[in-house]
Formats: C-alpha cells, sequence, structure tokens
C-alpha cells in the first residue's frame, strides 16, 4: 500500500497492542491482590476497561475492517509462535 495506509495500520495495530496491555492489569491484580507495588492504578479496573473500550472505538473509528486486518495478524502472529516455541 501507500505510505498513508501502512501509517494508519501502524497506528491502528497499536491500539491492538494496548487492549492485552490493559486486559493484563485486571488479571495481574486478581491473580496477586495482595503483591507490594510500586504503583498501582487508581480506581480499581474503571481505567483498564475504559482503555479497552477507547482502543476498541478508536480502531473502528479509522475503518472497521481493521478488525478483520488485526484478527489475520493475530492468527499468523499466533502461528508462528506456535511454530517457533511448541515445536
Amino acid at each position: 500500500g501507500t505510505f498513508e495506509v501502512l501509517a494508519a495500520l501502524s497506528v491502528v495495530f497499536r491500539f491492538f497492542q494496548y487492549i492485552p496491555t490493559a486486559l493484563a492489569v485486571l488479571v495481574l491484580r486478581k491473580k496477586y491482590p495482595d503483591k507490594k507495588v510500586v504503583f498501582r492504578v487508581p480506581f480499581g479496573p474503571v481505567i483498564p476497561i475504559l482503555a479497552v473500550l477507547v482502543s476498541l472505538v478508536m480502531i473502528w473509528g479509522e475503518n472497521p475492517m481493521n478488525y478483520i486486518y488485526g484478527l489475520i495478524g493475530v492468527l499468523i502472529a499466533s502461528t508462528v509462535y506456535y511454530i517457533y516455541i511448541v515445536l
């Protein structure tokens, strides 16, 4: 594609990367509730959930086909990960 298309996809795929990070906050907070940490995200699960929702809205707002592109990227990356790690 053109530079503009690739730049737009790059920005959108960064939002795909933010989603697992925000979800990890929820999982780790539940898995280790009494863990002594340097910084704890305030307001409990509110900020990570808002981060996931905002990321989804930003992905959808650019182009709804980005969900399809993201799914294809996840499938390719998962396949490569499986081949590299498991086999």
